[in-house]
């Protein structure tokens, strides 16, 4: 799973989501709800459509996968699985940017902040994570990144920096280039120690 930065919702979506996820608390009770249903019926209103925009966003220019950051996303997904989590919906954290593909990663749970242990076993009994396409695509980002801040050490930085960055990380590499032994690359190091100041907008942009 990649690693992403969850925007924040217009304050209109927002609210919109707390009242549907109260229609759901309030019918979750009687024996013929039905989570999928009711998920199928809003699934095109205002506010789900602004909620797929912006896991669009978070996903990147690419739009890759949140799961196999591999190929493209295509539907919202739940964390937590709609029918035994209906309390949870609606809430924005629990939303991510799902494929239509046979990839398979170890689910990461909210509650724990990790993934989830038999998901990974899962992972790796069945060799799910041995994908020569994800593996040439983060070789490929971890390149285009460091050549671009290469050819920052020792020029004054573009205004749009941080959107640059940004950008060009199309598999969420940034966190462990600013805050991971990524940091002892040789390209992020000289950046570092060429520009201080923007390394610390840098770490604090992409925690």
């Amino acid at each position: 799973m990649r690693r992403i930065e969850r925007v924040a919702l217009a304050q209109e979506t927002g609210n919109a989501l707390r009242l549907l996820q109260e229609e759901v608390d309030a019918q979750r009770g009687q024996t013929v709800f039905d989570p999928g249903e009711h998920w199928k019926g809003k699934r095109t209103s205002r506010p789900i459509l602004a909620v797929y925009a912006s896991l669009k966003l978070m996903a990147g220019a690419r739009e890759r996968c949140m799961y196999c950051v591999d190929s493209a996303g295509s539907d919202i997904e739940h964390f937590w699985p709609k029918s035994p989590h209906c309390d949870r919906m609606y809430v924005w954290e629990n939303l991510d940017f799902d494929p239509v593909t046979g990839n398979i990663n170890a689910r990461y749970l909210l509650t724990t902040e990790a993934y989830s242990p038999k998901g990974e076993t899962t992972v790796k009994v069945l060799h799910l994570d041995r994908r020569e396409g994800i593996s040439a695509g983060y070789r490929k980002t971890y390149k285009r990144l460091c050549q671009l801040v290469t050819d920052w050490t020792d020029r004054q930085l573009p205004v749009e920096y941080l959107e640059r960055l940004r950008e060009t990380d199309d598999h969420g590499l940034l966190g462990w280039f600013l805050h991971g032994s990524g940091q002892n690359e040789p390209a992020f190091s000289r950046f570092r120690e060429r520009h201080q100041e923007a390394w610390a907008v840098c770490q604090q942009s992409f925690c």
